[in-house]
């Protein structure tokens, strides 16, 4: 049914439903289901994939880095963060200045969980992005992620300042009320 199933829909439900399986048995499948037209059934596909303890993986992820949609871009940032994949710190920036609302305020949670993952030496680089998302992005959900995000570095050198320099600035009291 996941590979050969006329509706999108179903083929994506039944990747959705293999994936909780605990044996994670189906890694054929998701091979196959990586190359479907529908990006949702790739995407689904793919995250199987990856769960996989398979030789090839990198030539895999190599296939798709390039890719923009989401259904797969948030299932590549899922295993960079769940991998612990160094050196993906421009590709989450790219994805982040890409997106807009819904699928950017996704990428502000992946982006903030990948960066609590490198050192506090590679965490500089992304910490200034976070705090300009949470300062002047015009949707306040993105903003209030943003800031969120921020506060996991609060131990790092400057960020106490960026996140006060957030609070004191921002006049929208649905954002205001979970800064407290």
């Amino acid at each position: 049914m996941a590979t050969s199933d006329p509706e999108p829909a179903v083929r994506t439900s039944a990747f959705s439903c293999l994936i909780t399986h605990p044996d994670n048995d189906y890694c054929d499948i998701y091979k196959v289901g990586i190359i479907d037209s529908s990006y949702s059934v790739a995407g689904f596909a793919l995250y199987g994939y990856l769960q996989c303890n398979v030789e090839g993986k990198q030539s895999v992820v190599d296939t798709f880095i390039k890719e923009t949609t989401f259904s797969i871009t948030s299932t590549l940032a899922d295993y960079f963060i769940s991998a612990n994949v160094p050196g993906q710190m421009t590709w989450f920036k790219e994805r982040l200045q890409r997106y807009t609302k819904y699928e950017q305020w996704y990428f502000v949670k992946f982006f903030g969980m990948y960066l609590a993952g490198l050192t506090k030496e590679e965490q500089v680089s992304g910490i200034p992005d976070l705090a300009n998302l949470a300062q002047n992005n015009e949707n306040y959900y993105i903003r209030l992620a943003a800031y969120q995000s921020l506060q996991l570095f609060e131990d790092n050198e400057g960020v106490p300042e960026f996140l006060k320099s957030i609070k004191d600035a921002e006049k929208d009291l649905r954002v205001l009320q979970y800064m407290e």
